[in-house]
């Protein structure tokens, strides 16, 4: 990451020294939340560890309905995206500074779809994620004694991405984001800590989208759909937080042309994070998910087309996996085993002969 800030790998854009300016402030402020040691992921004043940058709030008694032990600190931070414009937007959390980070190196070519690239940097993204904070969760089948930060891994990792209709060189401009995650939100010694998280996550959302996707009061009366029968999840909650915030335009007629993926941490399940399978119906394709009913709100609200953002969407086109040697040779076996077979039952026939009617005792020639 660090050659990147300085132009010697990253690309075209990290050669741009504005480009530079911004991966080298978002990295340093993303290693003080990280692993293993980041100033403010271990912040003594604010114990215990927590990947958030925060402070201690003196007020914090654990008595109030909504009392947390800590209140959220934010970097400003630029970004430059489509159209070389530039915009400003606050961050907190490592898993979302890294997203910015790779973020910054886009365009993708034109020729970028769902299986040559969005996929595979989703999910490269979601495996850097597990190198800089939290912990898998218990239940995986690998370990890796250094990753031992605060809390799971973020369960959902997010690309959004458009076309930006350049005549003469049209590229793709993405943006990666990650569910809220980065602290073991134990409410006996926090607090309502996450709950102060979530709300600055949906402040920041409402302060920086380009449209009006939802009302202020939206967080706090609960209105999010899966908080009805569903994940129980917040507004803003979502991997697609700040995607949607760099990727939604301000017209509904600009957003029909928005795609984008989601993908669980559950495709890291079963293998250490360097395996990496993209075949039609395995591997990470298995762990690809259609947009939740918050994100599905918003993405209708916005004018998008959902089926851009459906699972399914260019599947059959995702490559196939090769077929082994075994699984090819299996009809070239069935066949000779079934001619072999014929052919037995016919040298059975040859050996016993016509059936015979003589009486016993008698002997029969065999022809």
């Amino acid at each position: 990451m660090a050659k990147a800030c300085t132009g010697e790998v990253g690309g075209a854009a990290a050669k741009d020294t504005e480009i530079q300016r911004m991966l080298t402030e978002t990295l340093n402020n993303l290693k003080l939340v990280a692993l293993p040691s980041g100033g403010e992921y271990k912040n003594s004043r604010a114990q215990p560890d927590s990947h958030i940058y925060r402070k201690a709030c003196s007020k914090f008694t654990g008595r109030k309905p909504y009392d947390s032990k800590f209140d959220v600190r934010e970097w400003r931070l630029n970004h430059r995206g489509q159209g070389a414009k530039t915009r400003s937007c606050t961050w907190w959390s490592p898993y979302d500074l890294l997203g910015h980070f790779l973020s910054l190196l886009g365009p993708a070519p034109q020729t970028a779809n769902r299986n040559t690239f969005f996929l595979p940097l989703t999910a490269v993204y979601a495996r850097w994620c597990t190198c800089i904070a939290g912990h898998k969760p218990p239940e995986f089948a690998w370990s890796d004694a250094a990753r031992n930060g605060a809390g799971d891994w973020p369960f959902m990792y997010q690309c959004t991405w458009r076309s930006d209709g350049d005549k003469t060189n049209p590229r793709k401009w993405f943006f990666l984001g990650a569910s809220n995650a980065g602290d073991e939100w134990d409410f006996a010694k926090v607090g309502k800590w996450k709950y102060r998280v979530q709300r600055q996550r949906f402040n920041m959302m409402m302060a920086n989208l380009r449209m009006t996707l939802l009302p202020p009061t939206a967080f706090a009366n609960d209105t999010a759909p899966e908080q009805n029968g569903g994940s129980n999840a917040r507004w803003a909650n979502c991997a697609e937080t700040y995607p949607f915030v760099f990727s939604v335009l301000s017209q509904k007629s600009q957003n029909n042309d928005l795609y984008g993926l989601a993908l669980s941490k559950n495709f890291m399940r079963d293998s250490e994070p360097t395996a990496y399978d993209h075949y039609q119906g395995r591997g990470t394709w298995r762990f690809v998910i259609s947009p939740c009913r918050n994100c599905s709100a918003l993405l209708s609200t916005a004018g998008a087309n959902q089926a851009f953002f459906d699972r399914f969407y260019e599947w059959y086109d995702a490559p196939k996996q090769p077929t082994s040697l075994v699984e090819s040779i299996q009809p070239v076996v069935k066949e000779v085993t079934a001619k072999l077979a014929s052919a037995t039952k016919e040298a059975a026939k040859l050996v016993a002969g016509p059936a015979s009617s003589s009486a016993p005792g008698k002997e029969t020639k065999v022809v």
